[in-house]
């Protein structure tokens, strides 16, 4: 997925194997390394779309190294054999396998020496690199020889000498010579034995328009999307053949093949292709059937499933059962690495996939959701939980229940994240008490906002006791001040009302002479959180009160804040049109 942090395929190198190295001198060894880094280039556009980030890494290091060779060394004169390309008296290129090897290919279509000038532009260099891609494809020997393709580029730093093309008789073996029933040769009527044409009227014709879904249809059959599809239909064939009665094929030969094609799949983000491979490999029970597994294992690594998710496809919003499907078959937790890369993503678009692939896989077994979890951060762990609670509630309430009792802070709020979601329970409540004890004043705050979340009633007294035993203790801070406010209006507008009223007059009354104590000003901050929550016009009064009566800069702001933010839940609620508290 394109969202996600951009990584190098760690398959390419399997899936475009490199030539051997050679060369003694400085100048055949920068060759060589030119060369083999052309080669490379050449098959991967057969492979790979030309946007691939296998390609562009692959053009990088054949820019370097042809770049880096033509300006320390000079012009580079390569005489072409069947299988070897040399510098001078040094082999510098030698590839025997023929669907390979690029000396094969430029001797085979008549070149018999290749010169490099220094001083070659890139374009020319990528132009050359076209022009062996499409000899390389092998589905398209109807084109011009790369002679001809040389000659037409007219390139200005490349030159060549060749001859006649040659073509080994086992690729175009000659016609046997056709014989009749009797031995003897077949006698063929001559061209012209039916002419003349009789005379006669023109004869008409017939044609119906094919419909364009029909061309659709055949273009979607050799279209690149289908390439993945097509090399596991022929993986699967093979296997198959391979594990039938009698047959001289065997798994471990067919095993380079598949491995190929599964690395082809990841880095394609192929998944049902992949999905597919993995199934067959998995059912194969027959001799040597350990090597399939290997395939299968090697699917299943961290870093294959996190490159797999970085390929996936930038159009999809949420995760396709196909995707769900080919985790839960890989071995191993993989509910783990779909969270390492949620810890890491931000976009929007791959986190609802990642998402989507928690709650799939969460479904199919809870217990890889619980493993999981430890590894999360805050965020990751909501979604885990969330998955959690659709799979298994009564173990997403025990794990709350660990959570509660363990020491820290981040287990504490995943706890919280948890109790959210649950369903009411007794359970609920009572956990969500104890995180409302925690000395933690974010903690705290979080504990006494899920109250109101889940409507626990029970909570109305909770709350209200640590208020008054917190402001007592002078440990409230503004936050877990608003927290409590909100919560107690949220749980209880009536009660809430009056209990607002009286911590707002606090002991010496709101007109008294005496000076207000630290517990009621901060009794007073949690009164103020709380009217901005209540429709009723007597709330907006009660905060204007306070602010033009208390000599707490802090509090008058609250105050004003207060207002403002009730006006805008509230329009029209207010009360005497005289503004705000005014700021002493």
């Amino acid at each position: 997925m394109s969202g996600g942090p951009a990584s190098s395929p760690s398959g390419a190198a399997e899936l475009v194997p490199e030539e051997a190295q050679l060369g003694g001198t400085p100048a055949a060894t920068a060759a060589n390394a030119a060369l083999r880094a052309l080669s490379r280039a050449a098959r991967a556009f057969a492979l790979y779309d030309s946007k691939n980030v296998i390609i562009r890494r692959f053009l990088g290091e054949y820019r370097a190294h042809m770049e880096g060779a033509l300006q320390k060394f000079g012009a580079l004169t390569l005489k072409v054999a069947p299988f070897e390309l040399s510098l001078g008296n040094e082999v510098v290129y030698r590839e025997e396998d023929r669907e390979r090897s690029l000396a094969f290919r430029l001797f085979r279509d008549g070149v018999r020496t290749l010169t490099l000038h220094p001083g070659l532009p890139w374009e020319e260099c990528v132009q050359l690199l076209e022009i062996l891609s499409l000899r390389f494809s092998g589905v398209r020997q109807q084109e011009d020889d790369i002679v001809t393709l040389l000659r037409r580029a007219s390139f200005t730093r490349i030159e060549l000498t060749a001859v006649e093309g040659f073509s080994p008789t086992e690729d175009h073996p000659e016609p046997p010579l056709e014989l009749n029933g009797r031995g003897g040769a077949l006698v063929r009527a001559p061209s012209d034995f039916d002419l003349p044409l009789p005379e006669g009227g023109a004869l008409g014709y017939g044609y119906r328009e094919i419909p364009p879904k029909w061309f659709e249809a055949l273009r979607n059959e050799e279209a690149p999307t289908q390439v993945p599809a097509l090399a596991v239909r022929l993986c699967i064939e093979l296997v198959r053949e391979a594990n039938g009665p009698a047959s001289p094929l065997t798994n471990a030969e067919v095993a380079g093949l598949c491995t190929e094609v599964r690395d082809y799949c990841i880095a394609d983000g192929a998944y049902l292709a992949l999905l597919a491979l993995i199934r067959e490999l998995k059912n194969q029970h027959g001799i040597g059937s350990d090597v399939l597994k290997a395939i299968v294992d090697g699917a299943a690594t961290h870093d294959a499933v996190l490159q797999l998710l970085d390929a996936l496809p930038d159009t999809l919003t949420d995760a396709p059962q196909g995707l769900i499907e080919l985790l839960a078959e890989l071995p191993g937790n993989q509910v783990l690495n779909a969270v390492e890369r949620l810890n890491e993503v931000q976009d929007a678009r791959v986190k609802a996939v990642l998402e989507g692939i928690l709650r799939g896989l969460g479904k199919k077994s809870s217990d890889s959701l619980l493993k999981a979890l430890p590894t999360a951060n805050v965020s990751s762990a909501s979604t885990i939980v969330a998955a959690l609670m659709e799979s298994s509630p009564h173990e997403a309430l025990a794990v709350a229940r660990e959570l509660v009792n363990a020491p820290d802070r981040d287990s504490h709020l995943q706890a919280i994240a948890i109790l959210e979601k649950a369903p009411r329970s007794d359970v609920q409540s009572e956990l969500l008490v104890k995180l409302a004890a925690s000395t933690d004043d974010h903690v705290f705050a979080k504990a006494a906002l899920a109250m109101a979340a889940v409507h626990d009633r029970r909570g109305y007294d909770v709350l209200a006791r640590q208020a008054e035993a917190r402001a007592k203790a002078k440990t409230l801070t503004l936050h877990s001040a608003t927290a409590l406010g909100e919560s107690l209006a949220a749980l209880a507008s009536q009660s809430s009302l009056g209990l607002f009223k009286t911590w707002a007059h606090g002991k010496g009354g709101l007109f008294g002479k005496l000076r207000v104590s630290e517990h009621d000003l901060e009794l007073q901050r949690v009164a103020v959180a709380g009217l901005s929550m209540l429709r009723a016009p007597e709330a907006e009064t009660l905060i204007k009160e306070v602010g033009d009566k208390t000599h707490d800069e802090s509090l008058k702001n609250q105050c004003i804040s207060a207002i403002g933010k009730r006006r805008k839940l509230f329009p029209g609620t207010g009360g005497a049109p005289s503004g705000g508290p005014t700021r002493g």
